[in-house]
């Protein structure tokens, strides 16, 4: 292990987040050590660098900005100053697990056209009870049909190759705050092979706190943009991309009528089939995204009365869902 030239660079951007120490102190424990653990403090304004600067370890390298120019900065910056052969990520407030940084280094040693590897995670509420598995394709056509319509991996379960970024000028996009990972996801597979870990390898905090629930309506303008250029690069049938942009300039309407979803619904069906065997794994995980991809777009933010009943009967369901759960030590 060499603390000038660490195989893995652990990228952890903090603002305004204390408990921190507990992301911190999960990383520190990873049976992987040849690491550097950076950390880019984005001006917090309470004690989050203090509690930061209590734990005593080589590998921890922490950087402060000067004002609070947002997270894509703070991660760009990360980026250049990133030491590793390999960029992990990780947010304020998730765990990973002790093996984490082993596993998906392995992989990536062992398979030099992946330049992007990811693993499942499990949501963790407000209460640090564990609740639900999300499960990602683990095979780079699976990771390429999701493209297509949503992001294929969680951003802090994420490590990929310095190299790509390097060769290809690829970094986090400035205009984008909330759909970074979907661009640069996109933008490292345009060159390589990419897919997730059949494995929970990381404790996703999916909590009243989480930016992608408070930065809702950003991140769904974004994700619409992004998603619109990497169908553009990835879908070679002029058919299939057409429908598919079809498909897009309904779901940004805020109104779309019941025949328009069920319509949406048998598209979806029809591309997955088209693009992933039944008997592969890939295809119910994917399944299940399709029908959080209809959710969001023909229920969650459709005003149509179907829709509002819907949706009401949903977030019943899904409050019991996250509420029990299992505790987790930290």
């Amino acid at each position: 292990m060499s603390i000038d030239k660490p195989l893995v660079s652990v990228l952890l951007p903090v603002y305004n987040r204390p408990n921190v120490v507990h992301t911190i102190n999960s990383i520190l424990s990873q049976t992987f050590e040849d690491f550097e653990l950076l950390i880019v403090d984005n001006a917090s304004t309470d004690n989050t660098v203090e509690e930061i600067r209590k734990i005593y370890d080589s590998r921890i390298r922490l950087v402060i900005n000067d004002i609070n120019r947002g997270q894509t900065y703070s991660l760009n910056r990360g980026l250049e100053l990133a030491k590793g052969k390999y960029i992990a990520r990780i947010d304020s407030d998730d765990i990973a697990l002790p093996t984490r940084l082993e596993k998906q280094v392995k992989f990536l040693e062992a398979n030099t056209d992946f330049g992007l590897c990811g693993c499942w995670v499990t949501y963790v509420n407000d209460n640090n009870e564990k609740t639900i598995t999300m499960k990602m394709p683990t095979s780079d056509n699976g990771m390429r049909t999701m493209q297509n319509f949503t992001c294929s991996m969680y951003h802090p379960a994420s490590m990929f190759r310095r190299s790509i970024l390097d060769e290809h000028n690829i970094k986090y996009a400035d205009n984008i705050k909330m759909a970074e990972d979907y661009y640069l996801w996109g933008k490292i597979m345009e060159h390589s092979k990419a897919l997730n870990l059949p494995e929970v390898l990381l404790y996703y905090h999916r909590g009243s706190g989480n930016d992608s629930q408070i930065h809702r309506d950003t991140m769904i303008k974004e994700s619409f943009m992004v998603r619109e250029d990497i169908c553009k690069k990835q879908l070679l049938d002029s058919k299939e991309l057409k429908k598919m942009l079809d498909v897009i300039t309904i779901e940004k309407k805020n109104k779309i009528s019941l025949f328009q979803t069920i319509s949406l619904y048998f598209f979806y069906m029809k591309y997955l089939k088209s693009h992933i065997k039944k008997t592969d794994e890939d295809f119910s995980i994917i399944k299940k995204y399709i029908y959080m991809r209809i959710y969001t777009s023909c229920v969650a933010t459709n005003t149509a009365f179907f829709a509002v009943f819907v949706r009401k009967i949903y977030q019943i369901l899904l409050a019991k869902k996250y509420k029990k759960g299992i505790k987790i030590n930290k």
